[in-house]
């Protein structure tokens, strides 16, 4: 017989305010990363139909996490110090999925705030890769590890990145910009930024940035740019319409991409859209070529 799920509620800052919680991955790590040890260190997720069990989540100024939790009235409450928040994000789903008993759960994350590994699989982990970015950043913070640009993650097998940053591109000159997939599914673009300088399309006017919307009959496009830092920045965009308003977004759910270098003079992006999940990063996929004499 299939065991039915737990429904369960959250309560942060004020002990009258009570919302439903459901369990998702991002909003579970929203919830987490949200604790702040002045204004609203503690997060505590109970059972709605289950009387007793609940996770109690009290961050520390360090950032680690202390969580106290009971399976049920007839259970005792049990302890965990110094868990890594990520750590933290994994043993509470398993508990809300039932997929662990909690304390085969909890119990082993205790301390792995001080031995969190930075090497990270977060295909693996059910964030959205917006999340899964932030928590590296956030990680590489807390080791006062340097600043990577662009920032990068493992996903399966893959690296992968929400924009590309290109160094040493000549100052001035042209790229080519092939659409080897076109997004059928989506309005999915790209976006290229010149910082300091220009892009320009055709007979179009100069502006910082350029954006492409590809089509199934979009083969090839050159853009003349003026890049005084010899850097192009390029990501993968898309619209997003609500009533009436409409804006052009990037780097938000799972939106981001996998670069495969094609020669020095070449690089070929496979992007995923924003909400395209899991990820798969094949909604668009493009080149941009250096041309000769650039």
């Amino acid at each position: 017989m299939e065991t039915v799920r737990d429904q369960y509620q959250v309560t942060l800052y004020d002990p009258a305010d009570v919302d439903a919680f459901s369990g998702d991955p991002d909003e579970l790590y929203w919830t987490l990363d949200g604790l702040t040890p002045a204004d609203n260190p503690t997060a505590r997720i109970e059972s709605i139909s289950t009387s007793g069990r609940f996770i109690e989540v009290t961050v520390r100024g360090d950032a680690s996490l202390m969580i106290r939790y009971r399976e049920s009235d007839a259970a005792d409450i049990h302890h965990v110090d110094e868990a890594d928040i990520l750590a933290a994000h994994q043993a509470i789903m398993a508990c809300l999925s039932r997929a662990h008993e909690w304390r085969q759960a909890l119990d082993p994350i205790s301390g792995s705030f001080r031995t969190a590994d930075l090497r990270i699989d977060y295909q693996q982990t059910g964030l959205s890769t917006a999340n899964a970015m932030l928590d590296n950043l956030k990680r590489r913070q807390r080791r006062n590890l340097p600043k990577v640009v662009p920032p990068t993650i493992l996903w399966g097998s893959r690296t992968i990145t929400t924009g590309d940053t290109w160094h040493g591109v000549p100052g001035s000159g042209k790229v080519a910009v092939r659409i080897l997939r076109p997004d059928r599914v989506h309005e999915h673009g790209i976006a290229i930024f010149a910082p300091g300088g220009t892009l320009t399309v055709g007979p179009a006017q100069s502006a910082r940035e350029t954006v492409i919307w590809p089509t199934a009959d979009t083969a090839e496009i050159v853009v003349d740019y003026i890049a005084p830092a010899q850097t192009l920045q390029v990501c993968n965009v898309y619209m997003v319409r609500n009533g009436t308003s409409e804006r052009v977004d990037r780097w938000s759910e799972n939106a981001g991409m996998v670069i495969e270098p094609a020669g020095e003079l070449e690089r070929i992006y496979h992007c995923n859209h924003a909400s395209t999940a899991p990820p798969g990063f094949a909604d668009l996929m493009f080149s941009l070529r250096l041309l000769a004499g650039s």
